[in-house]
């Protein structure tokens, strides 16, 4: 686990923490790890029950939804925003980045694949929580990271017009962190509320299930955040 502390972040067995979320009194998270064989389900590891959890059928797009009573239906969407204290969100990932959002009395955890980075959804998260920006607490949570996610270079040539010719390493290496962390910064959170440094999925098959790595029989990351 030294890699992860170095990085802001510590495990617990099945779970990863975020030290810089876990700083912020009243808001609770973990991004859990599918792991065979386990006794308690997540939501008992952290305390909260399926029914104060909302979870949407992520579609790679832009919608987001907030937490209002328990659904019926399982929403389509790829952010969920909880303003109730008690209330979860859940999305689940496998390569793609789980974004966390802390604002002024409100919170959302974000599915942000390329799709949903090239239409701007962490700049659309961080208008609809409200309140003011330069105040919020970005974290991104473990993904693919530039390291290992090589791009067609049509690709890449939108997100470099998008985002800048940085996001994209001469090798054809795509940073969805750096891209994230670019579309934040215009929506007006500050850079030193932004967090990256979470571990790649794809560098370590025995701690994280990644979609590129292993096709769709990939295991999937659940993240949450609510009030505690």
């Amino acid at each position: 686990m030294t890699r992860l502390r170095s990085a802001g972040w510590s495990g617990t067995g099945d779970r990863l923490i975020s030290g810089k979320l876990r700083a912020i009194e009243g808001v609770g998270h973990a991004v859990c790890l599918p792991r065979a064989g386990k006794a308690a389900s997540p939501l008992e590891a952290i305390g909260t029950t399926e029914e104060r959890v909302l979870r949407v059928r992520q579609v790679h797009g832009t919608r987001l939804v907030e937490w209002s009573e328990p659904a019926e239906t399982i929403p389509e969407g790829d952010g969920v925003l909880v303003r109730r204290p008690g209330a979860w969100a859940g999305i689940r990932t496998a390569d793609c980045v789980p974004l966390l959002l802390v604002g002024e009395g409100a919170l959302a955890v974000v599915h942000a694949g390329w799709r949903g980075t090239l239409a701007g959804i962490a700049a659309l998260a961080v208008g609809a929580l409200g309140g003011e920006a330069r105040a919020m607490t970005a974290v991104l949570g473990p993904h693919i990271g530039a390291c290992c996610y090589e791009v067609a270079e049509e690709l890449g040539g939108r997100f470099r017009e998008r985002f800048g010719a940085s996001v994209v390493r001469p090798n054809g290496h795509l940073g969805l962190g750096a891209a994230i962390r670019s579309d934040l910064e215009r929506a007006g959170v500050m850079a030193d509320r932004i967090f990256e440094g979470a571990p790649c999925t794809y560098c370590d098959p025995r701690a994280f299930p990644s979609w590129r790595r292993e096709g769709e029989g990939a295991g999937r990351l659940l993240t949450l955040v609510g009030f505690e």
